[in-house]
């Protein structure tokens, strides 16, 4: 417990420093389960758990109203069970357990929040723009003057809202209908907000160089070796499999060339392809286009220039939403026509929750979390610490030692 009054709330909602927004929301969502310290975790995960299910339930909204208004004739049954199919392995990921269980990652799951809405609220009014323009245009600055601010004072990368609903206009939406948005429309509330994110680091230069004085890589390292790291993202994603890094990531190696290690240029190459292929295949696989521009666009703040820690497994939270859309629709289609193929969405979503309740039931135990950690990341200084403090607080203070 400690102070109480207007004073202690002004310096803990607004005192903290860890971005330039200050994730104002984020921390005033934390006095929903508490005011005081030392507290109960327990109901901070809970709350987080239950963002993470609206989330998933957002996202069904989305891809309902996506595949409704990309293809009019598809039936709403289909339509129905491709989103379902599709949230649901986005909710069930053993990727993102821990964005949901480290509970200072209500950061994330919260921009992310406002995010998908702002989205959903973009594609509902954009499918009114021939029918009722005037509620659609509505509803589509609602969605960038609204959703942007609440995404971005939970957590900053939510300033890239607009440039995201940018990459679904081009990919998805430019299918919707003969009408599209107004040229004005899109440079004032689209393209306008990315030009001043621009010129905000353009500013700030100088102070982003002199994050890396603290950090054992340059910029060029840092972006040569962000091009490995997204490819693991991607694979984790794709293919998940027991067990994760965790949050203790610090010993990776380094880029220090695009052949040192020779896996970097094949990293650059294969994102470089990988974008190429989203625009080639634009026009004829527009949610390939969309998964593809999402995932790395999602990731230009996080993963690219500013001396931020090189890994972390909860900056894929938003940018892999529409990771399985493509082949969720392929499948889905494919299982109409051959009825036996329906074992396969029920064999992924299997797969998810064996996976998931694994590293749930890892979480849920500190004691084996810890020892978990440290022998995943036997170079992480932090790994062992922590691992040491465990064995500490557990009454073992000789073994801590030993372990040190």
């Amino acid at each position: 417990c400690g102070e109480r009054g207007w004073e202690t709330f002004k310096a803990y909602v607004f005192g903290n420093t860890s971005g330039p927004g200050g994730r104002s929301l984020s921390m005033l969502s934390f006095l929903i389960n508490d005011d005081g310290w030392p507290s109960n975790p327990f109901l901070f995960k809970y709350t987080n758990l239950l963002l993470h299910l609206l989330n998933g339930l957002l996202l069904g909204g989305l891809f309902y109203q996506l595949i409704r208004n990309l293809w009019p004739k598809e039936s709403e049954n289909r339509a129905i069970l491709i989103a379902l199919f599709t949230a649901t392995l986005w909710l069930l990921h053993p990727f993102h357990v821990s964005t949901t269980l480290y509970v200072i990652q209500r950061m994330t799951i919260l921009s992310a929040l406002f995010s998908i809405t702002g989205l959903l609220i973009y594609v509902k009014g954009r499918s009114l723009l021939v029918s009722h323009p005037q509620q659609a245009y509505f509803w589509m600055t609602l969605s960038v003057t609204l959703f942007t601010p609440l995404a971005f004072f939970s957590k900053e990368n939510g300033a890239l809202l607009p440039l995201l609903i940018f990459v679904m206009e081009y990919s998805v939406l430019r299918h919707f209908a003969l009408e599209r948005p107004k040229t004005s429309w899109v440079l004032i509330f689209l393209v306008l907000p990315n030009l001043l994110l621009i010129l905000y680091f353009a500013i700030r230069w100088n102070i982003i160089m002199e994050g890396y004085q603290i950090r054992s890589f340059t910029l060029g390292e840092r972006m040569l070796t962000e091009a490995r790291i997204l490819l693991q993202y991607l694979h984790q994603i794709l293919f998940p499999k027991l067990g994760s890094s965790g949050i203790y990531n610090e010993s990776l190696v380094l880029s220090h060339g695009l052949l040192n290690p020779p896996t970097t240029l094949i990293a650059v190459l294969a994102i470089i392809n990988s974008l190429w292929a989203g625009w080639w295949l634009r026009i004829r696989y527009p949610f390939l286009t969309l998964a593809i521009f999402f995932f790395f666009t999602g990731h230009l703040l996080e993963s690219t220039f500013i001396p931020l820690e090189l890994y972390f497994e909860h900056r894929n939270y938003l940018p892999s939403i529409f990771i399985f859309l493509p082949m969720t629709t392929w499948l889905i289609k494919k299982t109409e026509e051959r009825k036996e193929i329906f074992i396969i969405p029920i064999l992924m979503i299997s797969l998810l929750i064996v996976l998931t309740y694994h590293q749930t039931s890892l979480w849920g135990d500190q004691k084996k979390l810890a020892a978990y950690w440290a022998k995943k990341n036997p170079h992480s200084i932090r790994a062992q610490r922590a691992f040491a403090i465990e064995m500490e607080s557990s009454g073992h203070p000789e073994l801590a030692l030993s372990h040190l």
